[in-house]
């Protein structure tokens, strides 16, 4: 009886990964894609069927109640089966049972209060073409390099930024109050002077959130700088 129930206890569990595998198809294909609603949705329906399923199948097989004379056979018949059935069926009824609430309560918790997503700023840098290329890599002292910088606010609420431009740690350029609802974007032409001749120097951009002392994020470039006439 114990290895009996030990190997119906493996066999379900193995099976349910697999549901839930195939669950995973369903949402795939639709416009939504998958998400813990659906999967947590379709999952209960699949348990609330097979519940049903296991229930008719339990009530066919009752040879107990069908001898008992003048008991008409219903499905709440299977309630009054509780008496005939042993230790081990009367705790894995239980179990079954706190397990189908437990799903049900984790879906109403889902529906109720569904995750927030996480919440970021973007933070990019552009050429002057509107494409991940083309930055300036040589510049000459004195004239001023230009690149296109953008912020998408995902914070979930309004965020002042600033932007600071340092080359070789040595601040050069500094942006402030950029003002940002949620889900607004920014983008702006942006120059930056390099301070003195050499090679390879790093150009960094600096994003800062208002009232935050450390950078948030940060873009860098290397260029050499030329000296001028």
């Amino acid at each position: 009886m114990i290895i009996r129930t030990v190997f119906g206890l493996a066999l379900s569990r193995s099976l349910s990964l697999a549901w839930v595998s195939l669950i995973g198809l369903v949402p795939n294909s639709t416009p939504g894609g998958v998400g813990l609603f659906f999967v947590s949705l379709l999952g209960v329906f699949i348990i609330l069927a097979m519940v049903v399923i296991v229930f008719l199948r339990r009530w066919r097989s009752l040879p107990v109640i069908r001898r008992e004379p003048g008991r008409q056979l219903t499905p709440f018949s299977l309630l009054l089966s509780w008496r005939y059935q042993s230790v081990w069926r009367r705790m894995l009824a239980i179990i079954l049972a706190l397990a189908i609430l437990g799903t049900l309560g984790s879906l109403t918790y889902v529906i109720a209060k569904p995750k927030a997503g996480e919440r970021f700023t973007e933070f990019y840098m552009l050429g002057l073409d509107g494409k991940a290329e083309g930055y300036p890599q040589e510049i000459t002292l004195g004239d001023e390099a230009k690149v296109e910088l953008g912020i998408v606010n995902e914070e979930g609420e309004p965020v002042v930024y600033r932007i600071e431009i340092t080359i070789n740690g040595e601040k050069t350029k500094d942006i402030g109050h950029i003002n940002l609802d949620d889900g607004q974007r920014w983008e702006g032409e942006i120059g930056f002077q390099a301070i003195k001749a050499g090679r390879a120097q790093l150009a960094e951009f600096l994003l800062y959130k208002e009232g935050v002392s450390e950078a948030y994020r940060s873009l860098y470039l290397w260029v050499d700088v030329k000296g001028g006439l």
